[in-house]
């Protein structure tokens, strides 16, 4: 039995603690196996509520930026656009427009933009952030 299906039934229970903290750490590990899986769609469902979760225990703070960069990687494109400008804002606010995490979502984000057909507002998001293309 591998390590994964060992973890696999713990963190599905741990999911459905009522402690916030503990489900959408476990939300989100069972998100990186299906994700690893290749299964976005169930990777996505999961970070949803993970995301939740973190919301709850604090509104708008690190962990929900990080739940909604994780979120972006596995969501439809038109969500991954909304989940990365809510965590560049919730970065920018909290680490400083200089963080390389905040410059590393404008950075995915313009990419994001641009693969949407949304080339101006990623040159002006890049300009904003002092960021050449």
């Amino acid at each position: 039995v591998s390590p994964r299906a060992e973890a696999e039934p713990l963190l599905r229970r741990a999911a459905e603690s009522s402690d916030p903290i503990l489900a959408g750490s476990a939300l989100t590990s069972l998100a990186e196996f299906r994700k690893a899986a290749g299964d976005a769609a169930s990777a996505a469902a999961l970070l949803r509520r993970a995301l939740e979760k973190a919301d709850a225990v604090e509104k708008d703070g690190p962990t929900v930026a990080l739940i909604l960069n994780l979120l972006e990687q596995v969501a439809p494109q038109k969500e991954a656009i909304a989940m990365l400008q809510r965590a560049l804002s919730i970065d920018e606010r909290k680490l400083g427009r200089e963080n390389a995490q905040t410059l590393q979502d404008v950075r995915r984000l313009a990419i994001l933009l641009r693969a949407g057909g949304q080339a101006a507002e990623a040159a002006k998001l890049e300009r904003q952030f002092r960021i050449s293309h």
